[in-house]
């Protein structure tokens, strides 16, 4: 998984989580949007390998 992208979504959560009088800046939310479902497909494949690597080694 492409960590800087999950980075991208967690830093715009905590921007979005510590704002008091910031306004959001629609152009960068479209473009995480827009990157969303690949980073979800990416983020349950890594999911689905470690689970997979947690049953093998019990």
């Amino acid at each position: 998984m492409n960590g800087t992208r999950l980075d991208e979504l967690r830093s715009f959560r905590h921007v979005f989580r510590n704002m008091y009088r910031k306004r959001l800046d629609a152009a960068k939310l479209m473009a995480l949007q827009e990157g969303l479902p690949e980073t979800l497909k990416r983020f349950r494949k890594n999911m689905e390998a470690f689970v997979a690597l947690l049953r093998a080694a019990v």
